[in-house]
Formats: structure tokens, C-alpha cells, sequence
């Protein structure tokens, strides 16, 4: 499946929050979450990797010559960088990848009886096909 980066960030943080919520669910979506966890875990990081890389060259620094944000944990792009890093960040986020997403059919979810959140299913929709 084609996702963006802002789309591989987003559902990774969602993945991740279901996971760590140590809910039951049916077996065939507990493993799609964990399966599709891995598959967006190391794009998610390329993407952190890059971002930091442009946080180092556009984020405001110490009186060392040092990116602030390395300290202080704060994001404060240099006032002069802004648009750079605007457009940087735009074009991080619009990168296209192919990722190996395991769909499973929605059927499995109302054949379980386990209720599910809908805010959940809303953020789990990429990986249910309700085509099957």
C-alpha cells in the first residue's frame, strides 16, 4: 500500500497507542496490529531521522553552536529558517512509500463479539477491507 510519510507517522502512533492500551481483541486483528506495527516501525523512524536532520540545520541554537532542541527537548526553528524548514517538512511528510500493510476483512471483527472502540476501527481503518 502507498502511504506518505504523514500517513506512515500517523498510523504508527495510532498502532502503537492500540497496542499499548493491553486490550483484548479478536486474534487475526491483534496480529494485523502487530504485524503492520513492524511493517511501519522502521519507515516511522527514517522519518524521525530525517526530521531531526532538518531540525539540526533549521532549529534555534546555544551560545556552543548546538541545535537547542538537543537540550531542551523544544522545537524552536530559527525565526531567518522558518520557510526552509516549513517546505523541508512539507516534502518529508508528501514522500511516498510502499509499505506491506496486512489487511483483514471487517467481517472478522464483527464475527469476534468483542467490542471495539470506534475510535479504534476510525484509526485502524487502512488495514480492514470491508470487500473482502
Amino acid at each position: 500500500m502507498k502511504l506518505t510519510n504523514a500517513e506512515i507517522v500517523t498510523h504508527f502512533r495510532n498502532i502503537t497507542d492500540i497496542i499499548n492500551r493491553r486490550e483484548k481483541y479478536p486474534v487475526k486483528f491483534s496480529f494485523a496490529l502487530l504485524k503492520n506495527y513492524r511493517a511501519l516501525e522502521p519507515e516511522n523512524r527514517n522519518v524521525e531521522e530525517a526530521r531531526n536532520r532538518l531540525l539540526d540545520e533549521y532549529n534555534v541554537r546555544d551560545e556552543k553552536g548546538i541545535p537547542s532542541y538537543l537540550e531542551t527537548g523544544m522545537i524552536e526553528i530559527a525565526p531567518e529558517h522558518l520557510e526552509e524548514w516549513e517546505k523541508g517538512m512539507k516534502e518529508l511528510l508528501d514522500i511516498e512509500t510502499d509499505i506491506p500493510i496486512h489487511v483483514i476483512p471487517e467481517s472478522v471483527l464483527e464475527e469476534s463479539g468483542i467490542a471495539i472502540e470506534p475510535t479504534i476501527l476510525y484509526d485502524c481503518g487502512f488495514m480492514l477491507d470491508t470487500e473482502f
